[in-house]
């Protein structure tokens, strides 16, 4: 959801390029600065829609279900994209309800839970056509912190006052407006989650929020996800339409705390990512 598009951001350019598979992208799932407000605005409005440290003492990465026990839908609200399928049969909760009014799944799996994040980042626009951008602003931000830890969290009022503020302000009505009148269509393709490096989510997050995660490794998460999305976009003006594939990574902290909400997860906040 909280992703600026380029037209001339293709697949497999870049630094990517020179990787393959999914993996690759995963490998590079956290890119930015270390002081929070200016990374997750920045990474949220230029790549993460706005795709985890190994889980401090964890191991590798995440193992995927056998693809035919992977959902390979999801309902969506109006505007937000229902295209969503995992290629690799990884489960992005499709099956199971949304947090609140969320559009995150309701689940105690913090790799499910990050999957239906990277699952949630898509628009569809072809059929809804909302006519107040701003009103459609305020729905798709209030959607998403709907879904966040509130700032009685367990990083520190600020530090969660900050990682919702730039959600809230990582989209702008112009944007929208524009995404709205070339009736943009985005089809996500969820390819794996896996736990985001230790070094990675310091050199993403900081020092502070870095300690806070292994120092809480029963209830926080550091995971990246992956996903390959094809937006189409039709002419509006003398901007013409294009279809073009771009591979995108989240990098997130996830809770999942057995003595909050049951230990349903939660998102904490977007820590870095982005797409190429």
């Amino acid at each position: 959801m909280f992703r600026r598009r380029n037209r001339n951001d293709g697949a497999g350019g870049g630094r990517f390029g020179r990787l393959s598979g999914w993996r690759r992208m995963l490998a590079y799932g956290g890119i930015g600065a270390v002081v929070v407000v200016v990374l997750l605005v920045a990474m949220i409005v230029l790549g993460a829609n706005v795709d985890r440290l190994p889980r401090p003492g964890g191991g590798g990465a995440s193992t995927a279900p056998a693809s035919s026990s992977a959902p390979t839908a999801v309902e969506a609200p109006a505007g937000d994209s229902g295209h969503v399928t995992s290629s690799t049969g990884t489960d992005f909760g499709a099956g199971l309800p949304r947090l609140g009014s969320s559009p995150f799944a309701r689940t105690k799996d913090p790799d499910v839970f990050a999957a239906s994040v990277q699952a949630a980042v898509g628009y569809d626009y072809s059929t809804s056509q909302p006519t107040d951008a701003g009103a459609e602003t305020r729905r798709i931000t209030d959607e998403w912190t709907a879904g966040m830890t509130g700032e009685d969290g367990p990083l520190g009022a600020e530090i969660h006052r900050q990682l919702r503020a730039s959600v809230t302000g990582a989209i702008s009505p112009d944007e929208i407006s524009y995404r709205i009148a070339a009736a943009e269509v985005d089809e996500v393709n969820v390819v794996g989650v896996i736990p985001t490096d230790n070094t990675q989510l310091r050199e993403d997050a900081g020092n502070e929020i870095y300690l806070k995660v292994v120092q809480n490794r029963g209830t926080l998460y550091a995971l990246t996800t992956a996903a390959r999305i094809r937006t189409t976009v039709q002419q509006v003006g003398d901007v013409s339409g294009f279809t073009q594939t771009a591979e995108a990574a989240l990098s997130l902290i996830v809770r999942c705390d057995p003595g909050v909400d049951e230990g349903y997860c939660e998102l904490v906040g977007v820590i870095g990512g982005g797409s190429k």
